[in-house]
């Protein structure tokens, strides 16, 4: 980056720049004809009013000479405004691409950051430089040679009219400007060295709040909160004294700034006036020195207030220099005519030499060849040491000596897109991106951006592309698909759903993922017509094959003429899922037809009460668990600050006193699932009724509420239900252990006949992660980062403590599938204890700083498939 702002400004914006200069010299004569035509309209056109005028060779009364003059100086007005209107938007455009330009920079630079610089600086700095801090660049990039030109200008050819008016009065316009020159600059700097530490101070501030955040656990867990209070309290009465002392200083120099300004009109009236009253002066050039001082004033404080801008915006980047600077860069090698186009997997360790982030030897003079198709396990006490070996084999931190060598070519030497695509790597961590499984296990194939045709660019599309090229941004498109089906020896989406599977197996996610799937609740008309096709084919043999077995009991069906425990009254009510426009149990309470037909049914009185017995039970649970704890799994959806709040007030007051606690006491009726709320909510004779109700809502079409209802039918899949639901065609009501596992593997035994087993996963794979993965467990988490490494067929695997989560005979499992299925792979496993069985072509510990050698015997030849 450069070091300079003005430096950065003039590299990537000269041609803009030296337009905006010409545009800008290019309005002065238009602002001094502007100035000149009051004078003239005073004196010639008012002032001799009795004689006819000349204008080339024209002769005009003088009513329209003095409009002609008025309509020219409209005239001047108007292109005067929109040369100014144009030069603002340009610099504007100027400005935020520089802006969008150094914020890109930034981020490349962050992408690039090696892991200890993340230790040095927090997140939350990070994340306020980038954002914040250049945001006020933007102003000063597109006024950086524009504003002083044109204010400059503005200000020489306003100094030239008065002077060409009277030499005096032009003198007495500038005489008070080297004070301003001298004291103005003075004060500036030293708010510049306060808005420098106040820069420091939120930094700091931004760090401090981050690192809490972080150790919330322990704050509460000890009882620290007032001692970070105080600390807290510390740094903003510090920032508080930082920007009082800028208020003073500022607010000072603006006060002098105005007392000068307002001394130069008195002495045009002082001086003018006596020159007037003497006749060496008119009064027309008299009024027009006076209103050119006013036009004076303006331009004149815009270059104060440059000064200052320009001040700022060279702390701001110097700070942001400061930030970014390191030396701590992930290096990036690309690819030439001598770069091998395929990484050899044999690997050999010459004497490396392995450190710590701040340089401390800790493993010391390696040699080792790990031949290609090998597995080779390495275990160590010491966690630092096998961290600095892992990040040593995948290029994040160099050796202190030594060559690491892949084939011929030392991996330093290696272009960065080969080993992005050929050498992987599972750590710890295992961090997961926002969204959902599916495309965290897609993200490493995220390689090849995707390519447009010129049909597919419209002019939205044409005109991003031209700013981004014009801000040095990437002008790949974001939203297309980024994936490169060849590394996983794929087509399209369809030829990796079998490969997915088959992925998932082998790192032991099948079953887990697989469940989540059944548990996904599933809409039709966000998913592909072949699984719905799939699953309804899954339901017909289901409901053969379950009477059959002996489970019928297991499952309450959907049938029109029963009332289903398993779906809540508002489901039972309409046989069928709400959709909008009245598609939830809130909307319907507040409904007046709900209302109609209640009262039809004679189900009012039954449904308050029912609806006040909920919110007792809610309110007794809430009273067990506490304000902090969640309650019970089956009430989790009522589980919010606000309803918990309108459930414990409801219950403080009578029921019935207000039209919002009927309508509460009606939705909470509406939500009873006697199945997890207690079969007790509801008697026979409440069911009966609704059974009633349900014929009317059910033959209706022209009603609203009667209308919202997605009904069940054999026929057809239901959103709102999910996968296992719409295959049983029912709820599960059963709780026997043994006969609900019969039941589940009736149900997989279906799901694979009709070849649906592998798109449930799919489906699976929209569940969200949250954030970092946070939703999911470490096991989950750990699961899919390594089906994300092995997903596009890399030729050396390194695994870094990557299964803490599983035991040692499930990370066996793992470790023997990984090699049955990718025999060709280059596998190297480090960690703090080694799985037992014949998993490995070689063994290594690590003591003190030496590698040693564990003996083991070769490894069998494995049966090798391909993924």
């Amino acid at each position: 980056m450069d070091k300079s702002i003005v430096r950065f400004i003039l590299r990537f914006s000269l041609p803009q720049q030296i337009r905006l200069l010409l545009m800008t010299v290019c309005s002065f004569p238009i602002l001094y004809i502007s100035l000149e035509l009051p004078k003239i309209i005073i004196n010639d056109a008012i002032g001799d009013a009795a004689s006819l005028k000349q204008v080339f060779g024209t002769t005009l009364e003088p009513m329209h000479y003095l409009l002609t003059l008025c309509g020219l100086l409209l005239t001047m007005i108007l292109i005067n405004g929109m040369v100014k209107m144009y030069i603002n938007t340009y610099k504007g455009i100027v400005g935020e691409r520089l802006v969008r330009r150094l914020r890109y920079q930034l981020v490349e630079l962050i992408l690039r950051f090696q892991p200890r610089r993340f230790q040095m600086i927090s997140q939350g700095e990070l994340i306020s430089t980038i954002t914040a801090e250049t945001e006020p660049l933007a102003g000063f990039i597109g006024d950086s040679i524009a504003l002083p030109a044109f204010q400059g200008g503005t200000m020489l050819t306003i100094l030239l009219f008065m002077f060409m008016q009277d030499p005096i009065l032009g003198i007495a316009s500038i005489a008070l400007i080297p004070l301003q020159i001298l004291v103005i600059p003075r004060l500036q700097r030293k708010i510049n060295q306060l808005k420098k530490e106040r820069v420091k101070t939120v930094r700091h501030f931004s760090q401090r709040i981050g690192e809490s955040v972080d150790g919330m656990m322990e704050i509460r867990l000890h009882g620290t909160r007032p001692y970070h209070l105080a600390e807290f309290s510390k740094i903003l009465g510090e920032l508080f004294r930082i920007r009082l002392d800028i208020y003073k200083k500022k607010f000072f120099m603006k006060f002098l700034n105005n007392l000068i300004n307002q001394l130069t009109p008195l002495m045009f009236y002082s001086i003018g006036g006596v020159l007037a009253i003497r006749g060496e002066l008119t009064i027309g050039a008299l009024v027009a020195a006076v209103a050119a001082h006013k036009d004076l004033a303006a331009p004149w404080k815009e270059l104060l207030d440059y000064y200052q801008q320009y001040q700022d915006s060279m702390i701001k980047y110097e700070q942001i220099l400061e930030q970014f600077q390191s030396q701590d860069l992930m290096p990036v090698v690309l690819a030439s005519d001598s770069s091998p186009t395929q990484l050899s997997s044999n690997i050999r360790l010459d004497r490396v030499a392995v450190g710590s982030e701040l340089g401390n030897r800790l493993v010391r003079n390696v040699n080792i060849e790990l031949p290609s198709g090998s597995g080779t396990a390495i275990r160590c006490k010491d966690p630092s040491r096998l961290r600095a070996l892992a990040r040593t084999l995948i290029r994040f931190n160099p050796p202190l000596s030594g060559h690491l060598r892949f084939g011929e070519d030392d991996l330093k030497d290696l272009p960065s897109d080969l080993l992005a695509r050929e050498l992987t790597y599972v750590g710890p961590d295992a961090f997961l991106f926002s969204g959902n499984m599916l495309q965290n296990i897609n993200y490493s194939m995220r390689l090849k951006p995707p390519s447009e045709t010129p049909e597919q660019l419209d002019g939205q599309r044409l005109w991003e592309i031209s700013e981004a090229e014009a801000s040095g941004n990437s002008t790949d498109r974001f939203d297309g698909i980024w994936t490169d089906f060849a590394l996983a020896h794929a087509e399209n989406w369809e030829d990796m759903r079998h490969w997915l599977y088959e992925g998932l197996k082998v790192v032991g996610a099948d079953e887990l993922i697989y469940n989540v799937g059944m548990n996904e609740k599933y809409n039709p008309a966000e998913r592909p017509q072949e699984l719905s096709d799939g699953l309804l084919r899954v339901r017909r043999q289901l409901l053969q094959r379950v009477p059959e077995s002996g489970l019928e009991h297991l499952i309450e069906r959907f049938d029109p003429q029963s009332y289903n425990c398993g779906l809540s009254v508002a489901q039972n009510l309409g046989f069928g899922i709400p959709c909008p426009p009245v598609s939830t149990p809130a909307s319907m309470a507040a409904h007046p037809q709900m209302s109609a037909l209640l009262e039809q049914f004679n189900l009012t009185d039954h449904a308050l009460t029912c609806g006040r017995d909920m919110a007792a039970r809610l309110s007794e649970l809430a009273l067990d668990a506490g304000p902090l704890d969640p309650l019970p799994d089956n009430f989790s959806e009522f589980d919010t600050p606000d309803f918990r709040r309108q459930v414990s007030e409801l219950e403080r007051r009578d029921p019935a006193r207000s039209n919002e606690d009927r309508i509460l006491l009606l939705e909470l009726f509406l939500r009873i699932v006697p199945l997890q709320h207690g079969d007790d909510l509801l008697d026979s004779t409440v069911t009966e009724q609704l059974l009633a109700a349900r014929q009317v809502v059910m033959a209706r079409t022209d009603c609203p509420l009667c209308s919202s209802f997605d009904h069940f039918s054999e026929d057809q899949i239901s959103a709102g239900l999910n996968v296992r639901e719409n295959v049983l065609y029912g709820k599960v009501v059963g709780t026997n252990p043994a006969e609900l596992r019969q039941l589940q593997q009736l149900i997989d035994a279906a799901m694979r006949d009709e070849d649906a087993e592998s798109m449930v996963m799919v489906l699976a794979g929209f569940t969200q992660v949250g954030l970092r993965g946070g939703s999911l467990p470490l096991i989950a988490r750990q699961r899919i980062q390594l089906l994300r490494a092995i997903v596009k067929h890399p030729k050396v695997l390194v695994m870094h403590e990557a299964l803490t989560a599983m035991s040692l005979e499930e990370r066996a499992t793992v470790l023997r599938r990984i090699r049955t299925h990718m025999p060709e792979l280059t596998l190297i496993y480090l960690d703090q204890e080694i799985p037992q069985g014949e998993l490995f072509d070689a063994q290594y510990e690590i003591i003190a700083d030496e590698l040693q050698s564990l003996e083991t015997d070769p490894l069998p030849s494995l049966a090798s498939s391909n993924l």
